[in-house]
């Protein structure tokens, strides 16, 4: 059974080995009948050491009396060489040790086990100094300090890839502690997952361990963006330069002496950040990210055989996993990964942001620490507000404060660029993605440097291109170096900014304003585009148009998009038209009575009488994958298509019948009924109530709309329901904080969202026949 007291004594004796000549170091030597736990002794010095986990004065007092009992023994009465002697415990002596000390002698001293580490290699101090600094990409989402408190993280597993195996941290600082050999992983995962987080926790508890007497390793946390790195540099270079970064100049040599001897556990973050410089021979993006890992390789190669090594870096920068270990020498490191939060991590974030609130979940993007503190932090006040039903963020508002907070994030890698040409730079990424013919959506490297040619006025230099390899939002590059987007919601953001850029530039009813250099392009790509963006996008340019105070011109930017003649046989005014559908009493000026769009493909459009305003609208030579019409008789009349096509069309009985009077006949690939997709509901045996809330409900967690509903979809397809029970669901709903929505919800064209924080209990309202859920029984009661 393991002995703590001996496992110290064995713990001391390790690091005394790391420091000392091991042929100078006799362990458990015994002299005079005594036993001295460690004695060090060359020509120049005898260093006597006693050990323990002990904390009283009697085993103090006993050590100590043997320590300077023992100096007399082995060298009499001479003073020919230094001495010095150590009484060295788990944590720190007590005063009165320290006293016992004192009084046999100036040389000999009670300290504890990080302390006298610290007289060798400066671990304690340089603790105390890498506290105070940036760890990776971490910040406070609330003000963009390095001042995070702890308890802001949420732990997620770590996942081994191509495995199903999960690793905690706790796992891994016991592996570390264990000591038989060396921890040597790569943590990778796209923008904003927790990288960085998750590393300065561990580091933390390392630390922790290191204080307590666990470990004579510290743990060494280097951010690989803070130097620049060439060919000739090596692991002292980076180690030299991490010490200078954290006001730790003069403690260098200490600093590089701890790592020849196997004296800390290394952090080293951001692989995809190092800026590199001095190599003359790179022709490849793929040989600018082999020169970029030369640093890593160093420090990986040279260190010693039992350090344990934890590297991050985004998923997307390599190619792929076999380019990733080959670049940073970690053919045997293990290799995980951390994923999106789920529903029982994102409620703990929130609460440890919100305390007070209850927990809110938005569908409309991805579910990434990162991303989720910004909104939090950035709407708490109206997130706090639970005595009222709406959540005061839209899709459109939550992006676009989403995507600035990322630009100015990577503007900090990016050291020459603003804030406002990363974002420039991701909308026009984004634009060249909507005139690729794959699915999804990919944008190869030589449209990556165009996009930034028209961005920054030149081409991009070797210095810049990780920045382009790393740009937020996008997923592995392959073998082409062609690069997708994460998510498709990220992608239908990052499309509004070059829509806002052109809405404003028809603004200004100048004919030259599409001529400049700076739209020139853009104008090219828009006509290029395969469809319209979507409902999220157009919500997005709306709160982008706001921001700028510029929402005023939209109607004149449709305006004049109709007047254009070689703008209308392409998807450029169908994008503005997306756009007039958010905001119709400010899209549809009231001198535009009728509005034609031709030559248009449109993944997905939905017209309601609010929508469109009594305007006469005409589809020609369109495409429609998915079509919702939600138009009264009056309005339907005034809605006409002509050689148009529709692969889904969602409608009442009474559109259906009349399909040939407004241009449909024959050109319908599927039909489906507003009754049907609540056929199965309506045909329950249970009351009316219930029926509503599980319409509402299905309408929100079934169908993925990251825009949402507004209020009249929920009033389609009720059969006999009357439409108060809707209402009255509707706001029961809310009330619980299932749904939340935006507007005000008497009103037509306010937008209803589910709460994702609610997933389980809105599923089993959905499918349960029998449930005594207090939502069901308030409304049947009320």
């Amino acid at each position: 059974m393991p002995d703590p007291g001996t496992d110290f004594e064995r713990l001391v004796a390790d690091f005394c080995g790391r420091v000392w000549n091991p042929e100078h170091i006799k362990i458990n030597r015994m002299i005079e009948g005594r036993e001295l736990d460690i004695q060090i002794e060359s020509d120049e010095e005898l260093v006597l050491i006693e050990c323990t986990i002990e904390r009283g004065k009697k085993k103090a007092e006993g050590d100590i009396s043997k320590i300077r009992d023992m100096r007399k023994a082995i060298l009499g009465d001479a003073a020919h060489k230094k001495v010095r002697g150590y009484f060295v415990t788990q944590h720190d002596p007590s005063p009165e040790v320290h006293k016992v000390a004192e009084e046999n002698g100036l040389w000999i001293e009670a300290c504890s086990f990080p302390a006298f580490i610290n007289k060798h290699n400066c671990s304690s101090t340089y603790l105390l100094e890498r506290g105070r600094s940036q760890f990776g990409s971490v910040r406070n989402p609330a003000d963009e300090t390095v001042k995070l408190m702890r308890n802001q993280y949420i732990e997620v597993p770590l996942r081994a890839v191509g495995t199903s195996q999960v690793i905690s941290l706790g796992r891994i600082v016991q592996d570390v502690l264990n000591g038989q050999q060396a921890v040597r992983m790569i943590l990778t995962g796209d923008f904003g997952i927790g990288k960085s987080m998750t590393f300065r926790e561990l580091y933390f508890r390392l630390a922790e361990a290191y204080a307590t007497g666990l470990t004579y390793r510290f743990p060494m946390y280097i951010n690989l963006k803070d130097g620049a790195f060439d060919e000739n540099d090596d692991a002292i270079d980076l180690i030299e330069r991490h010490a200078k970064g954290i006001n730790l100049r003069s403690q260098r040599d200490k600093l590089v002496h701890a790592w020849k001897a196997d004296c800390c556990t290394l952090f080293l973050d951001g692989f995809d950040e190092v800026v590199s410089s001095g190599f003359d021979r790179i022709t490849s993006p793929r040989s600018l990210r082999f020169a970029s890992g030369h640093i890593v390789r160093e420090i990986v190669r040279d260190s010693h055989r039992n350090t344990s090594i934890f590297i991050s870096g985004r998923e997307s920068y390599y190619s792929d996993f076999a380019e990733m270990r080959e670049c940073l020498q970690a053919g045997k490191f293990m290799h995980v990964s951390l994923h999106d939060l789920n529903e029982k991590e994102v409620q703990q974030l929130y609460r440890k942001i919100l305390p007070s609130g209850n927990p809110i979940i938005f569908g409309w993007l991805p579910q990434r620490p990162l991303l989720l503190s910004y909104l939090y932090f950035a709407f708490g006040d109206e997130l706090k507000k639970v005595h009222e039903i709406s959540s005061g963020i839209s899709p459109g508002e939550g992006w676009q404060t989403l995507l600035d907070r990322l630009a100015a994030r990577e503007a900090e890698v990016a050291k020459k660029a603003s804030p406002t040409q990363i974002r420039r730079l991701l909308d026009r990424v984004a634009l060249y993605g909507r005139t690729t013919a794959t699915e999804p959506p990919r944008v190869t490297s030589v449209q990556f440097n165009q996009a930034y040619h028209e961005i920054f006025e030149t081409l991009p230099q070797t210095s810049v291109l990780p920045v382009l390899m790393r740009l937020p939002g996008l997923s592995t590059g392959g073998a082409t170096e062609d690069r997708g987007f994460i998510d498709v919601n990220f992608f239908d953001a990052a499309q509004a900014g070059t829509v806002v850029e052109f809405i404003e530039a028809l603004g200004t009813r100048d004919p030259k304003a599409l001529r400049t250099d700076n739209m020139r392009p853009i104008v090219e790509l828009l006509r290029k585009t395969r469809s319209t963006i979507s409902a999220l996008s157009a919500q997005v340019a709306i709160a982008a148009l706001r921001k700028r105070n510029q929402l005023g011109v939209l109607g004149v930017a449709l305006q004049e998009a109709l007047s254009i003649p070689e703008l209308s046989e392409c998807n450029v005014v169908g994008d503005i038209f997306m756009c007039a559908l958010e905001q119709p009493q400010i899209g549809f000026r009231d001198d535009l009575n009728f509005i034609n769009i031709g030559g248009t493909y449109f993944s997905e459009v939905e017209l309601t009488a609010d929508a469109i305003a009594g305007k006469v609208i005409s589809f020609n030579d369109c495409i429609f994958d998915r079509l919702e019409l939600d138009l009264d008789p009056a309005t339907l009349g005034k809605v006409r298509f002509q050689s148009s096509h529709v692969g889904h069309l969602v409608c009442s009985e009474e559109v259906v019948e009349r399909l040939d009077e407004i241009g449909l006949h024959g050109t319908v690939e599927r039909t489906s009924l507003f009754d049907a997709g609540n056929s199965d509901i309506l045909s329950l045996n249970v009351s009316n109530y219930r029926k509503a809330i599980k319409i509402v409900l299905k309408k929100l967690f079934r169908e993925h709309r990251a825009a949402g509903r507004v209020r009249s979809t929920f009033f389609r397809g009720i059969g006999s329901i009357k439409p108060e029970f809707i209402e009255r669901a509707l706001l029961a709903l809310a009330g619980h904080r299932l749904i939340f929505v935006l507007g005000n919800p008497a009103l037509p064209s306010s937008v209803w969202h589910a709460n994702r924080a609610q997933s389980t209990r809105a599923n089993m309202l959905i499918d349960a026949h029998v449930s005594n859920d207090v939502v069901f029984s308030e409304l049947e009661a009320g």
